[in-house]
């Protein structure tokens, strides 16, 4: 079985493999997904939670299976904002996701004034913040 992550803040999750479809549910940014079949650009995949339906493949990316331990350092936490924002380098380069929606989870760090090292589902770290 293929594993992969939701690379977008939130994804639309279809009853077919259409946009026109019926919308079951929406999937955060980072939440981990079996994928079971590809067809005409979409992913049948089951959550997590047991919801199963078909994601733009787009907005998919290849991972592990999922640890059941987080990383050494690393707490499993969950966005309590209605929108956590992430902070850049002044002169960097900003690449999506721009910010996650409350209740996404994530693998939280060290705090730093006033932002939070996350660790993305890539093993990749940025510094997340709130901003209005």
């Amino acid at each position: 079985m293929k594993y992969a992550f939701v690379s977008n803040s939130v994804v639309d999750l279809w009853a077919q493999p259409r946009f026109n479809s019926d919308r079951l549910s929406q999937i955060l940014y980072g939440d981990i997904v079996s994928v079971h079949e590809e067809r005409n650009g979409f992913a049948r995949v089951r959550e997590q939670d047991g919801y199963t339906g078909w994601l733009d493949k787009r907005f998919l990316v290849a991972c592990p299976k999922p640890a059941i331990k987080p990383p050494t350092g690393w707490k499993p936490a969950i966005v309590a904002t209605p929108t956590a924002w992430f902070d850049y380098q002044k002169g960097g380069t900003a690449e999506p996701p721009y910010f996650l929606f409350y209740g996404t989870r994530i693998l939280a760090g060290r705090a730093a004034r006033g932002s939070i090292s996350v660790r993305l589902p890539d093993g990749s770290q940025r510094a997340l913040g709130e901003r209005a």
